[in-house]
């Protein structure tokens, strides 16, 4: 079967096109403030999900967690997916995501991102259409 995403790593000739993404969800971000966040933010390496094209469709980084009970968890954060997608296409970024927890050796997924998405497909949603369920409670704010 034919997949249409693929979850990899972000090297550095695709910064560009991975900053494209990064301006639907922090539009004053200048270019050098966001090379300085991908080469090192949360110690763990930029990704992209990317067409069959090669060009990159969503950003995230990543952590394997080793939980209680010999579970390992794909710890999926600082998702951010193109705008004015179908939830077709959504879903389809969710199963490279999935391929590439499961590549890792992990049994779980969890993913951290903003609640609503601005621009139309429900994140949240979708995630609990293909089976996610809320597990804690993350709260936030401004200081």
């Amino acid at each position: 079967m034919e997949v249409a995403f693929e979850a990899k790593p972000v090297l550095p000739d695709q910064l560009r096109m991975a900053y494209a993404v990064m301006l639907l969800d922090a539009p004053q971000m200048s270019f050098p403030d966001f090379r300085k966040w991908a080469c090192g933010s949360r110690g763990a390496a930029l990704n992209g999900i990317f067409d069959r094209r090669g060009y990159i469709h969503g950003i995230f980084r990543n952590r394997v967690e080793t939980r209680p009970v010999n579970i390992n968890r794909f710890v999926v954060f600082d998702l951010i997916l193109s705008d004015a997608i179908s939830s077709t296409l959504v879903t389809s970024m969710l199963e490279a995501l999935l391929r590439a927890a499961r590549l890792r050796g992990c049994d779980q997924m969890t993913v951290e991102a903003t609640r609503q998405h601005k621009y139309g497909h429900k994140l949240v949603e979708m995630l609990s259409n293909r089976g996610f369920v809320d597990e804690s409670v993350l709260m936030a704010r401004q200081l």
